[in-house]
Formats: structure tokens, sequence, C-alpha cells
């Protein structure tokens, strides 16, 4: 063809798609961004069938996020990690439709807004009558934000269509200290539809009084996982002992508590857990008082020795009341008249530990151990040690300021 045939040909208003095999565009799609990929898939069926196809293989975890404008859409696929993550108001239908008719049937784990949910019925997902939502998801993180009434209706009265096979949920909430009702009529509906379901909960409050006013709506249940964040610059006072009254009135049960950015008080002598747990993790909190603490746990192990042995636990603490802690300075026996031995521990606790593993993250601070520096979290360990050698007290994730 000459200069002047082509630039005829050029010129024309005749659109042409490359004919080329489905494996050679799957790879040249492959290579695109997820916001290039969207805008191709309007050019012919073909091609839309091929990116469909494309997108179940890269899209099994879905993150949709609440965008603080209204303008602003952002997208953003991690390839490796088969992860799609989506910022936008949850006005935006049209794309939001788009983001669900190419990924909905392929996305075990979900991570979202309860008003996203509460509003997917707006949606123009091509759903068929019979089928749920979200079919696949086995993991759900949904984010609960100044809850209100007319959200928790409207989730109430679409939450049985929404999945099939839910496995694990984590609750994460935010600003509810008004809500606690709400809340604890949300998770028993989603319980009542899984009753095996796994749950994990994270509550961000501001002070101790918006978590307590929380944990009294929460009532029988069973979580694997319980973290209580505080958001205050300052950190603020949480009292594991009115904790633990909390929660035995409540029959609230966690295998692992976490601890995020507290001033840590024990009541001396006074039991910090109510049922056996895993693991207790401290992320960058300050126990007010060492003995105090170390008093608590140690009063924990007595409760449940006494009650897996039938005995009182008066019989089971100091008769003056106040416990005996070593510190590295001293070199002085465990006198087995005030207090269990190693080998009553061994023989007695391991077949039920009250508490496995204590572990320290972050920024701790130890009051009253200032003075030791960056050893202050040994002096501590030490401490515990020398009146429960079993329980296993893990500080690899520690750190100081310099």
């Amino acid at each position: 063809m000459d200069e002047d045939m082509w630039s005829n040909a050029s010129g024309s208003n005749r659109h042409v798609i490359p004919n080329l095999p489905d494996l050679i565009l799957y790879r040249i799609f492959e290579a695109l961004s997820y916001k290039e990929v969207v805008r191709l898939e309007v050019v012919c069926r073909r091609w839309r069938t091929i990116i469909f196809r494309l997108l179940k293989k890269h899209v099994q975890e879905l993150n949709v996020e609440q965008s603080v404008t209204y303008s602003v859409i952002h997208a953003v696929q991690q390839k490796p990690l088969k992860r799609l993550s989506v910022s936008c108001n949850f006005e935006a239908i049209d794309f939001l439709s788009g983001v669900l008719r190419r990924s909905r049937a392929s996305v075990t784990k979900l991570s979202c807004d309860i008003r996203f949910l509460a509003k997917i019925d707006q949606l123009n997902v091509d759903r068929e009558a019979n089928r749920r939502y979200w079919s696949n998801v086995e993991e759900l993180w949904i984010v609960l934000v100044k809850l209100d009434d007319a959200t928790t209706e409207k989730f109430l009265n679409i939450y049985k269509l929404l999945f099939l096979n839910l496995c694990r949920i984590t609750i994460q909430i935010h600003e509810c200290a008004k809500q606690g009702a709400n809340i604890c009529r949300i998770k028993n509906a989603i319980v009542d539809q899984f009753p095996k379901l796994m749950i994990n909960m994270e509550i961000h409050a501001k002070s101790s009084s918006e978590i307590f006013n929380q944990l009294i709506f929460l009532s029988s249940i069973t979580l694997e996982s319980l973290k209580l964040i505080c958001l205050d610059y300052d950190p603020e006072t949480l009292s594991l002992t009115e904790y633990a009254k909390i929660a035995k009135e409540q029959k609230i049960v966690a295998n692992r508590f976490v601890l995020r950015d507290w001033t840590l008080r024990c009541e001396p002598n006074e039991c910090m857990l109510h049922m056996p747990m895993d693991t207790l993790r401290l992320s960058s909190c300050a126990i007010e008082n060492v003995n105090n603490f170390i008093s608590a746990v140690y009063a924990t192990f007595c409760l449940f020795y006494q009650e897996s042995e039938g005995e009182s636990q008066r019989k089971m603490l100091p008769k003056n009341g106040s416990l005996r802690i070593l510190n590295t300075r001293e070199n002085i026996p465990l006198d087995s008249k005030e207090r269990f031995t190693a080998k009553d521990l061994d023989s007695n606790l391991v077949k039920k530990p009250s508490l496995r593993c204590i572990e320290l993250a972050g920024q701790c601070v130890f009051h009253g151990l200032g003075h030791l520096d960056k050893k202050a979290h040994k002096e501590f360990e030490f401490r515990l040690k020398s009146i429960l050698p079993l329980l296993v007290i893990d500080s690899s994730h520690i750190c100081y300021n310099d």
C-alpha cells in the first residue's frame, strides 16, 4: 500500500478490533491496570468475556471504603494478593454496580462498611432471584461507624440475601457508644443465620466508659479475638478488673484479648479474667502498677485452680491479702505455704491454664520500672515468672524510643 492509500485508510472512520487469539488478548489485558481493563470491556462482547475471566482469577478479595468526597473514585488492584480496593462515595451507583458485576461471584473475602451492604439492593448486579449477593464469600470484615437506626433496619431487611457460606466475621466498631443495642441486633441476626460462625471484634473508643457501654449489650458471645483500641492521644485508663466483672455478667468469652494504647489498671488480688484465655496481648500499653498487675494474674490462676479442684478461693490466696513477688535483686525461694510451687502448677494448672501467654508489643511502659530503661520488660517478665513459671511471655515485638 502506497502512502496515499495508507493515509486514506487511516483517515477513515472505521474502527478495527484486533482479531487476536483469546490467549494473546488475555496476556495483554493481564499486563494492564484495573482502570485500563475496565475501559476496554466496552469494546465488544468477546473482550468483555475475556476480561471477566481475567478478573475472576485475579480478584478474590474486595475492599470497599467510603470516600470523603463525592467526585473522587479510586480503584487499586494488588495482583500478588488477588485484592481489589475501591474508594468512592456510596452514592456512586454505576461505579459500584460495575465492580460487583465483574467480581461478585469470585470474591471470597469482603471488607466493607455496613452502609454499603445496607444499600446493595440499589445496585444493578444482574443477580438471579434465588441467588445470594455474595454466595462465595467466606470471610467478612464489616465496619460500623456512627451506626444509626435507619442503617440498622435496612441491613436487617436484607442480610438474609447477602451470604451463603460465611465462616468468619470481624466486626470493627467506631463511635457507636450509644448504639450498643443496634450492634447487638446486627450481631445476633448474623449469628442466628450462621451458628458456627467464628467472630472477631474490634472496638475503637476514646475512653473505657465507651467500651464498657457497648460491652454491656453483648451477651452470651464467644469470640476468637477481642481487641480494644484507645483513640485518645493520651492513653486513657482501662480497668481490667472492671472488664472482668462485665464480661462475667454478660458471658463474654474471648480466646485472644488484645489491648492497644491503654493505661491498664488492676485491683490487687482481683481476677482480671473470668474464663480461660489463650493469649493476652498488650500493644503500646502502660501498666499503672506492675505488682498489682502480677497479683491480678496470679489471682486469676488461683481462681481457675480452685474451680477445677473444688476448693475455696480464700485458701489459695495469701492470708495477708498480699503476694510476695520476687525481683532481680532478690534471690528468695518460692514459699510453698503462700503460693503454688512449680510442681503444683505443672501438675494442676497446665491441664486447664487460665492464661497461656502474655504478648508484649510496641512501646509498652511499666510504671515503677522506668529507671531500668530498655530492660524494664525483662524485670516485668522475671517478676511474673517468679510466681507463675509456666506462663509464656513473648516480648519479641517490644520496642523503646531511642
